[in-house]
């Protein structure tokens, strides 16, 4: 593999390994939950949505930590994942409505419960040494609108939304254009119990591909 050496603002010179994987830690929800999403999904996708979760090729989840990683150290992050996954138990998301962020992504939106900012700070610290490139992060192609605090939040841990900025939601598509018709959002309580989490490749976007491992938490 080629390798090559940057130096970044305040930091020392560190090894940037070209060879690089997207990888997203992520909560899986129980099945009737999976399953609002997949019909919800498939609904706006008739209204411009550019991508359908679909319960196989694009699951439904619940971004903890994602961040690039080289693919030499992707082996590493398994085992770590898993190490976390053995000393957390479960942890309750509760639904709080539906959100079209700047960038055109819905969402199904969970509260900023004290107990799952911890559970996402935990697996960031966890993972932070492994994550590729400290201090000068790849420009993903989700991070669009990328404002100065989420530049901020990918140079310390890899991840845009981490930190004070996460904020706990399942995507449900993306828009290539704001929508200018109202998007379904019915009262339906998305709440649950998280108590499995998964490690997998994302893609450009940062939808789950391939699953590198699952875990029950506390197990």
């Amino acid at each position: 593999m080629a390798l090559k050496y940057e130096r970044t603002a305040g930091m020392r010179e560190a090894r940037v390994d070209l060879e690089t994987t997207l990888l997203n830690v992520a909560i899986l929800p129980p099945r009737s939950t999976a399953a609002e999403v997949e019909r919800l999904s498939a609904a706006l996708q008739t209204q411009g949505g550019l991508f359908r979760i679909d319960g196989k090729k694009k699951l439904a989840h619940l971004t903890l930590y994602m961040a690039r990683f080289a693919s030499s150290d992707i082996e590493s992050v398994v085992t770590e994942t898993a190490r976390f996954a053995t000393r957390h138990g479960a942890c309750a998301l509760d639904h709080t409505g539906y959100f079209l962020t700047q960038g055109n992504y819905y969402e199904v939106s969970y509260a900023r419960s004290e107990g799952m900012m911890k559970f996402q700070q935990g697996i960031s610290d966890s993972l932070l040494p492994l994550r590729y490139s400290p201090g000068h992060p790849r420009i993903e192609d989700f991070f669009a609108p990328y404002s100065k605090r989420q530049r901020e939040q990918a140079e310390r841990s890899g991840y845009d939304l981490a930190g004070d900025l996460y904020r706990p939601h399942i995507t449900m598509t993306r828009f290539a254009e704001r929508p200018t018709h109202a998007l379904p959002s019915p009262g339906i309580d998305l709440s649950f119990s998280a108590t499995t989490i998964g490690l997998f490749k994302a893609d450009n976007l940062g939808a789950v591909t391939e699953a590198l491992g699952t875990w029950g938490l506390g197990v």
